[in-house]
Formats: C-alpha cells, structure tokens, sequence
C-alpha cells in the first residue's frame, strides 16, 4: 500500500514466477566438469562435457568485470562424454584474478570460475 501526500491510498499485488530452468533446458551442474580450478604454472584446462545429443557449443573465458579474455571456441560435441583442452592464455599471459569459463549450447548454458594466482 502506498499513499500520497493527499492522502490517497493505493494497492498493488506483484507475483513472481521462479522458473527452475532458468533459460537453460535440460542443463545441470553435471554437464560440465573442469580443472583445475587453481591454475599456477599451467595453460590450459581440461572441459568435461556431458551431452545428451549431438551439439555445438561456444566457449569463451571472461575476466569478472564481463571481458572477453581470448579467443571463442566453436567445438561439436558427441552425444555422451566429451573431453576437450581449452588453452587459457592464448599467446597473451593471464594476470592473476577470478575468471569465468562460460559454455554455450543447444542443451547446455554454464559457467565455471577459475582462480589464476
């Protein structure tokens, strides 16, 4: 209820609606694995992907402020499991901080952070 300097009164209802796929469909925390998760000395990381069918996906590594960091990755992956290395520096060295590795599908929608000491 709000009122006025006149003292008019107003009632509004608000609902909202949570949806549990959050713009992803059939994604879940088990369709993507990666490590490390602490890089010190290595370049690259390994990307376990799980696929429940025949998709491209788009990854790209972002620095916390929302930059792009590298290149994009287009990569197809099989139905099941899929292993592939994605090299983080790219020819640049990374400088030490947060990042976030996002993964982009037809059926996958997720981001993993690493930490780049």
């Amino acid at each position: 209820t709000v009122k006025d300097e006149n003292g008019c009164e107003a009632t509004d209802e608000i609902v909202i609606t949570i949806d549990e796929d959050c713009g992803t469909t059939n994604a879940s925390t088990d369709n993507v694995q990666l490590y490390p998760t602490v890089i010190e000395n290595e370049n690259q990381i390994t990307l376990e992907l799980h696929s429940n069918d025949l998709q491209n996906v788009e990854i790209q590594l972002y620095s916390m402020n929302g930059l792009k960091k590298g290149m994009k990755i287009n990569h197809k992956l099989n139905e099941g499991d899929n292993a592939l290395l994605y090299n983080l520096n790219q020819g640049n060295t990374l400088p030490a901080g947060i990042y976030l590795i996002k993964i982009r599908g037809k059926n996958m929608n997720e981001a993993k952070r690493i930490l780049v000491k």
